[in-house]
């Protein structure tokens, strides 16, 4: 019985031996860490900062939290509607004082952000598309389409959303001013 119990004692004081030894090998070793990546100055983000027509979209886009998003990532075609279409959306469902009303309003904060986020997503195709690039159909990311039609030099979206400014290039998306929101039932 004597030499089992040392046994037992002599195999996990090996045990913890080879333990340590793994875990000062593995914390010797220097591994160069990859920074995270710098965004582009010149990305979706910053286009829209410097653009004062579409300011309301892009205060939309920070409320939703999808700033940091799209200073990285893509490539994105954003539909970005401009300040009257933005006012003229939160007028037709009951905050015609815009995001700050809509935040200053008794609702969860869920519901808040779910009418963030509904408004956002059908204005945001995941592939880079200058407007006389556009097919007759983009898909959204939750799956829904969008349409595309052309009447002489005009482009419009799902029949009556007109793009009004093409073109605008971003370093990871391509924006679209548009004088209406998205919404695909």
């Amino acid at each position: 019985m004597n030499n089992i119990n040392q046994y037992y004692k002599i195999k996990s004081l090996f045990t913890i031996a080879l333990v340590c030894i793994a875990a000062l090998l593995l914390c010797s070793c220097e591994k160069e860490v990859d920074p995270i990546p710098a965004p582009d100055p010149n990305n979706v983000i910053a286009i829209l900062e410097k653009d004062p027509q579409l300011s309301s979209f892009l205060a939309v886009l920070d409320s939703a939290g999808f700033r940091p998003a799209f200073k990285v990532g893509g490539p994105y075609t954003l539909f970005a509607p401009n300040n009257a279409a933005v006012q003229a959306y939160f007028t037709s469902k009951g905050y015609p004082g815009g995001i700050t009303q809509l935040w200053a309003t008794t609702l969860t904060i869920t519901a808040k952000r779910t009418f963030v986020n509904d408004m956002v997503r059908d204005q945001i195709v995941f592939k880079n598309f200058k407007a006389d690039e556009l097919p007759a159909q983009v898909f959204v990311p939750r799956g829904k389409t969008i349409t595309v039609s052309k009447t002489g030099s005009d482009i419009f979206l799902n029949t009556n959303i007109k793009i009004t400014r093409r073109d605008i290039s971003a370093s990871n998306a391509v924006v679209h001013e548009v004088d209406k929101v998205i919404i695909i039932p």
